[in-house]
C-alpha cells in the first residue's frame, strides 16, 4: 500500500472515530501532497511530513509529532549507525575524511530516510580523527 492510500484510509478512519485533530491535520498533509502535483512519490510524501513535523517540534505540538511519526519510517539508533559505517570503514578502507562521500552515498542507498545524515556525518567523523 502506498504511503498516500494509507494516509486517505487513516482520514477516513479519523471521520469515522469523530477524531478532529487526527482528521483536520490529516486534511492538512493531504493538501500538502496534492500542492506538489499528481504523481507524488513516498518520498516526496516523507519529505513533506518530515517538514510537518519539525514545524509541530518547533510549536510544541506533541499531538501532531505523535500523529505524523505514525507515517514516518522507523529511524535507527546511534548505535547501530555505528556498527554500520564501523563495518563499511573495515570492509572498503576508508581511512581518510575525502571518502566521506562514500560513506554518506553508501548509508543513502542502503538506508534511505532511516537515517538520520547528521549523526551519521558525525559518528564518521569521530572515526576517521
Amino acid at each position: 500500500m502506498k504511503l498516500q492510500e494509507k494516509i486517505q484510509s487513516d482520514l477516513k478512519m479519523a471521520m469515522l472515530n469523530k477524531d478532529v485533530n487526527k482528521r483536520d491535520l490529516i486534511r492538512v498533509l493531504i493538501g500538502e501532497i496534492n500542492r506538489m502535483g499528481k504523481d507524488v512519490s513516498d518520498e516526496d510524501v516523507l519529505k513533506i511530513i518530515k517538514k510537518m513535523t519539525e514545524n509541530a517540534s518547533l510549536m510544541n505540538n506533541e499531538i501532531e509529532i505523535n500523529i505524523l511519526s505514525e507515517y514516518l519510517p522507523k529511524m535507527l539508533t546511534e548505535q547501530e549507525i555505528d556498527v554500520i559505517i564501523s563495518d563499511y570503514i573495515l570492509n572498503n578502507n576508508i581511512n581518510n575524511i575525502k571518502q566521506m562521500g562514500l560513506v554518506m552515498k553508501y548509508l543513502k542507498d542502503e538506508y534511505g530516510s532511516s537515517i538520520d545524515g547528521k549523526v551519521a556525518s558525525l559518528i564518521f567523523k569521530n572515526k576517521i580523527k
